[in-house]
């Protein structure tokens, strides 16, 4: 995440989005996992994008920050498009 961005997160803890951008997990298993409407995640407009070039390769589920632990997160915006991103964890 860009620095001085931060993780948005429901009150049960699960991820949605940065303060302006959606973010995609690209799992060790090749899979593209995104936060889904559930969790008040935004649409997108270049993740709609995304998902309408690759239709099927990107799931919506529910993800919780230690899911961001376990591939490769990057965030997309229609402005810069899809880009890798750090995560600076506490501790």
């Amino acid at each position: 995440i860009r620095k001085g961005s931060y993780l948005v997160n429901t009150a049960r803890g699960e991820v949605v989005e940065t303060a302006i951008r959606n973010i995609l997990l690209r799992t060790s298993y090749g899979k593209w996992l995104t936060p889904s409407a559930s969790s008040g995640a935004l649409p997108g407009v270049y993740l709609a994008e995304l998902e309408r070039r690759h239709p099927g390769r990107i799931i919506r589920t529910v993800l919780f920050p230690e899911d961001l632990r376990q591939g490769r997160v990057f965030v997309t915006n229609s402005v810069r498009g899809l880009e890798p991103a750090g995560l600076d964890w506490p501790g």
